[in-house]
């Protein structure tokens, strides 16, 4: 119901996020971390284990930070068209606000990482992640730490669930051509939202994790690919990349799941849950040298 109340205006979705729930959240983190790298609660040790970052890596995938940036600027986008500010203005101001949260993921990822850097030596890799949060909280900060936690917890999940509600139902007016109403959209997403939450988070992870491994590599090559335009110029260079990734993410899947793809673990980097870095640069180089046909990459048109 709060995140209907919150997403049903779309133009007032940033303003509820910037000035309310976002300050609430960074101030709860800020507290936690500072926290944390003056009193830590155990010293950091080298572990020296691979098994520890591929997990990091791809628990990492449930953040969807590579899947959701699209649509987030996009809002961002609409935000400041409506606030009136013209086209000449929006790629600075955009650029600003990817640099803000560029250092402000890395502060609060990084503080966090600290964070459980120093509990390695209190705990083994068999502690779920949400016991692992609320053990260190409470080591840190007492049972004051933990009511600090459910604050950040809450908020870190309400500013997610009222950006992503407002632009998956922007998504879906704009590709309807507005038959389907945004408002309707909201509704219809707070609405199945309501009823998957009840299958608990330990459900959900079980779901999504699979379909996570299985595209967020992709997400990862075009995202890292986008940064070097001036390099990749040619349209079947991203397909190609994009291809052998997802074909290598498959496999990696389906071999999780019992079927026998084995060569995937065999591939170069598969030690560090990366084994899809040298297929896409090769399938990307193929595509290249096969397709030699250019076409310039798609250039944002603010216009629309």
């Amino acid at each position: 119901i709060l995140v209907l109340i919150l997403s049903i205006k779309p133009n007032k979705v940033m303003d509820i996020i910037g000035k309310f729930l976002t300050p609430i959240l960074l101030i709860a983190l800020a507290f936690l971390i500072i926290k944390g790298i003056v009193s830590p609660i155990g010293t950091l040790e080298n572990v020296g284990s691979n098994e520890l970052f591929v997990t990091g890596l791809t628990q990492g995938y449930q953040t969807m930070d590579a899947l959701g940036i699209g649509g987030i600027v996009a809002l961002v986008i609409t935000a400041f068209r409506n606030k009136g500010y013209g086209n000449n203005e929006l790629l600075g101001l955009t650029t600003k606000s990817a640099l803000i949260a560029c250092v402000g993921l890395a502060l609060v990822y990084g503080g966090l990482t600290y964070l459980g850097a120093t509990a390695s030596g209190l705990y083994d890799t068999s502690v779920s992640q949400t016991a692992l949060l609320v053990n260190i909280t409470h080591k840190l900060l007492g049972t004051t730490g933990t009511m600090i936690l459910a604050i950040v917890v809450g908020f870190a999940c309400l500013t997610t669930a009222v950006g992503l509600t407002s632009v998956t139902a922007k998504y879906f007016e704009d590709v309807t051509k507005g038959k389907l109403k945004y408002q309707v959209i909201v509704i219809i997403i707070c609405l199945f939202s309501a009823v998957m939450s009840n299958l608990g988070v330990d459900t959900i992870i079980q779901i999504a994790v699979p379909i996570l491994s299985l595209i967020y590599p992709v997400s990862i090559v075009l995202v890292v690919m986008n940064l070097f335009k001036g390099v990749f110029t040619k349209d079947v260079t991203y397909k190609g990349a994009a291809y052998a990734t997802l074909i290598i993410s498959l496999l990696t899947v389906l071999n999780n799941y019992g079927l026998n793809f084995e060569f995937v673990n065999k591939l170069p980097l598969s030690g560090l849950g990366l084994n899809w870095v040298v297929p896409a640069i090769l399938g990307g180089l193929f595509a290249t040298i096969v397709f030699r046909s250019k076409v310039p990459n798609t250039k944002i048109n603010f216009n629309n």
